[in-house]
């Protein structure tokens, strides 16, 4: 953001900067207050595109293209040279939205057109629409492994779901980039179990000295404190 200098807001590329009294500093480069075209909007400066003031006159450009000179048949949009379908103003092109999207123009801002994540300044494109990812916007974004589940969503995936680890998994497991189903075999506590493949409804009872919750989970019968009594 920009900072207070003598009263005035500053762009911190510019707080080192000294310009002469009919200059204006934008992205630390000094250009000539005067226009010829139009008084510059907020967010724009005085510029000569070209890069020569005797070959063509000032006009109001946006600051991060200030110091940009782009070749014959470019435009400048948020600093970058793109292609003049880029700066029209129309839906064209490859372009997801207005000037925006498609590979070749600037991403699109969070709510406009998209066809993936890469056409947006937003983490997700969803249901057609750059937006904020959500564990509950029925589609894979963000860090899930699968839609709306793994990663760092609080549901965990289901048996066939895509994992990139245990951790995405109900079961715990992840294998070959599938969650497994819990098993009382699989050498880990899932499902009902209490402990590691003993306890619950479906597998063996738990040895003295295994983790349960209830006395059914237990060979002896007891449960102590959430451990197996012998």
């Amino acid at each position: 953001g920009k900072g207070c200098i003598d009263g005035e807001c500053v762009y911190p590329q510019c707080q080192s900067v000294t310009c002469g009294p009919n200059e204006t500093c934008a992205a630390g480069f000094c250009y000539p207050k005067d226009c010829t075209h139009e008084q510059c909007p907020e967010g724009a400066v005085c510029a000569h595109p070209c890069g020569d003031p005797l070959s063509c006159p000032g006009r109001c450009v946006e600051e991060l293209c200030a110091p940009v000179v782009c070749g014959l048949g470019e435009a400048c949009v948020a600093g970058r040279c793109v292609e003049p379908s880029c700066a029209d103003s129309s839906w064209n092109g490859a372009e997801t939205d207005v000037d925006c999207g498609g590979g070749t123009c600037p991403v699109c801002a969070l709510g406009k057109r998209c066809v993936q994540a890469s056409d947006c300044d937003a983490p997700a494109c969803t249901s057609g629409r750059c937006a904020n990812t959500s564990c509950t916007d029925g589609a894979k974004n963000g860090d899930e492994s699968d839609r709306d589940c793994g990663g760092s969503c609080p549901l965990k995936c289901a048996a066939r779901a895509s994992c990139t680890q245990g951790a995405d998994c109900a079961s715990l497991i992840c294998r070959q980039g599938a969650c497994t189903a819990a098993a009382c075999n699989d050498g880990v506590a899932n499902g009902d179990e209490s402990d590691s493949d003993c306890g619950g409804e479906f597998c063996r009872k738990c040895v003295a000295g295994k983790a349960c919750r209830r006395g059914s989970d237990c060979v002896t019968g007891v449960c102590t404190n959430q451990v197996c009594a012998s």
